[in-house]
């Protein structure tokens, strides 16, 4: 028993060591008037006065947030963040932990702080394409693949072609988000028209239908040439 007590000791010795040194050596990061880019992503209540700033923030950052939202994406999502989500967790109990590195590490999705920046830089954060593809590919997280799916939307016309290999993708929800992101362009999807038209004669009636309301819209004209074709 006594080995076993000092067993355990010996290990919140250690667990607490390493609390310490997250807490007080973070992974540097670009800051804007003495703040972090994470400290300002932590502000509260983004309509009101304070966290109206975090926008402005962000901007002034700029690219040197990059080295970080790319960290961001490529972390994998906390242990105990799904607790949160399902409310299991009250927010107001772990609220106090993510002012700590290590508490944010167990209770706070990265990804998501990089979605945010990603979304308020917009073009500027085209570096970020091919590890939002990485993610769309290669996670198994429903909520992480839409969330990136809609974060490329966010960065402008640069990333209508990853959105167009979106279209090939096996998953159903997955084409239909695509498809769905590429009508928000416009006539800035067309470069892409031959890869949404081929989605006309997708296997999922779903993926059908929202492809021919987007055409609609951004190729009326090859909609009347398929029709005239089986007239």
């Amino acid at each position: 028993m006594r080995r076993r007590g000092i067993l355990i000791l010996v290990v919140l010795a250690v667990l607490a060591a390493v609390a310490a040194i997250l807490c007080f050596s973070p992974e540097p990061e670009p800051d804007y008037r003495g703040r972090s880019l994470s400290q300002w992503l932590q502000v509260p209540g983004r309509s009101s006065p304070e966290g109206t700033r975090v926008d402005e923030a962000i901007r002034q950052i700029g690219t040197n947030a990059l080295p970080c939202l790319l960290r961001w994406i490529r972390a994998r999502r906390p242990p105990c963040s799904a607790l949160v989500e399902s409310g299991k967790v009250p927010q107001w109990f772990v609220s106090p932990l993510l002012r700590c590195p290590l508490g944010r590490s167990l209770w706070h999705d990265r990804f998501d702080d990089a979605s945010v920046c990603i979304m308020i830089l917009g073009a500027e954060a085209r570096p970020t394409i091919p590890a939002l593809v990485r993610v769309i590919n290669r996670s198994k997280d429903p909520y992480r693949v839409s969330r990136a799916m809609l974060t490329l939307s966010f960065i402008g016309p640069d990333s209508v072609p990853a959105l167009a290999h979106c279209l090939q993708d096996p998953r159903e929800g997955v084409r239909v988000a695509a498809v769905g992101h590429l009508g928000q362009f416009g006539a800035k999807a067309r470069p892409v028209l031959p890869a949404l038209l081929s989605m006309l004669n997708d296997p999922s009636p779903w993926v059908r239908e929202i492809t021919t309301n987007i055409l609609r819209t951004i190729a009326p004209e090859e909609l009347e040439k398929l029709s005239g074709s089986h007239s």
